[in-house]
């Protein structure tokens, strides 16, 4: 999937993949995850989410990385906070968000991520792109713990696509322990995701530990 595809969707404003509101699912077991730990958090393509602005709320400096320029601004724009641009970072004290391509950043110039929240990363890539978005983020050098929202559904379309358990584990199985910690079941016209090819879809959050070495 080329880097024109999302730019494309960004600025014609196909972007049925943001959400106006905050994700039940973030609201409803962030502070599980995370405890009484207010380290920074990673928000991988990151678009402009207003779960970031929860995430800042909640005590944490936010990171995020997004190939689309347009997105950045209209976030900073629409949430009314004030930021300046120093390359390719849009960023103040509280958020630092990078206008950039994730696989050609080092993960490990970000030493200061202990947790990491995807809504909407992983569900975006094709097939042949997700081992090595899994293998950036194990990379990671002080990561502690994932918040991953993902799809199940009965099909190969995408994006965003269908991602099953059996795919985690082959991802991030070998770093992290992973846990299924909430899903729910959407069918008919609840469905709000490739409506004309499928009728039932299952929204899915789990939790990912990295595992401690021996």
């Amino acid at each position: 999937m080329k880097k024109t595809f999302w730019l494309e969707k960004w600025e014609e404003n196909q972007i049925g993949f943001h959400q106006a509101e905050y994700n039940p699912f973030l609201t409803q077991l962030w502070p599980d995850l995370v405890g009484d730990s207010r380290e920074d958090v990673l928000v991988p393509l990151c678009g402009k989410s207003k779960d970031m602005v929860y995430l800042h709320e909640h005590g944490h400096k936010v990171v995020g990385v997004e190939l689309a320029q347009k997105a950045l601004k209209e976030f900073f724009q629409e949430q009314k906070i004030e930021y300046r641009v120093e390359g390719h970072s849009y960023t103040n004290k509280d958020y630092e968000l990078w206008c950039d391509d994730i696989f050609t950043l080092d993960p490990k110039g970000f030493d200061a991520i202990k947790f990491v929240y995807d809504r909407a990363a992983l569900v975006a890539l094709p097939e042949d792109m997700r081992m090595d978005y899994a293998k950036w983020l194990i990379a990671l050098p002080h990561v502690e713990r994932i918040l991953l929202v993902v799809f199940e559904f009965a099909s190969e379309v995408g994006p965003p696509f269908s991602i099953q358990l059996s795919d985690l584990k082959r991802y991030f199985g070998e770093a992290f322990q992973i846990e299924l910690k909430k899903e729910v079941e959407f069918s008919g016209e609840k469905v709000h995701i490739h409506q004309d090819k499928i009728d039932k879809i299952t929204y899915k959050a789990y939790f990912l530990s990295k595992k401690k070495r021996p």
